[in-house]
């Protein structure tokens, strides 16, 4: 009986060693649904197309924007940016628009972000009869975007920029649609 036992224990402790071993590896698309791993130091940049536009002026313009910043959890990341857009308008006058600020952004899901700060702007025009510059002025910052490529530390994004402000009592917002480059 004592025997018998032993025997049994000793075959399903086998039994149960095998299984394991034997355990298939995770499917490919497992693998992959982990994605972008977001920890550490980012930095990023990104390039589009938009306008700039307030009561007094509005123009066409092409954007450029640079980030650094850290991720505080895997779904949220504080960076600081530097971001321009500039343009001519329909006569010919140079709108640009300048910005130094911070902003969070959060992972709502696994690919899509939205963020929002606040930051220093000026804007300047130039025109065949005057140039003209603003004081800084705070203002905020919206950004809203779909990473369409990701692998472990580099994501691709679609993503809609903009910023608001107000100078000389008329309200000023520059926005743009194009793609952002970001590093983990």
């Amino acid at each position: 009986m004592k025997a018998s036992l032993v025997t049994t224990a000793l075959l399903a402790l086998s039994a149960t060693a095998y299984a394991q071993a034997a355990a298939p590896p995770p499917a490919p698309a497992a693998a992959a649904a982990a994605g972008i791993v977001r920890r550490g130091v980012t930095f990023g940049f990104g390039v589009g197309a938009g306008s700039v536009r307030s009561d007094f002026r509005r123009a066409r313009a092409a954007s450029l924007s640079l980030r650094l910043g850290a991720a505080v959890t895997p779904h949220a990341v504080l960076v600081a940016e530097l971001a321009t857009s500039a343009g001519a308008t329909a006569s010919g006058d140079v709108v640009a628009h300048r910005l130094v600020g911070a902003q969070v952004i959060g992972f709502p899901t696994r690919r899509l972000y939205l963020g929002g700060g606040i930051g220093r702007q000026t804007l300047a025009i130039s025109t065949p009869e005057f140039d003209y510059e603003s004081d800084a002025q705070l203002g905020v910052i919206f950004t809203a975007g779909f990473e369409v490529v990701q692998v472990r530390n580099f994501g691709l994004s679609l993503e809609l920029h903009g910023y608001r402000a107000s100078f000389g009592g008329s309200p000023f917002v520059s926005s743009s649609l194009g793609a952002a480059f970001t590093w983990f």
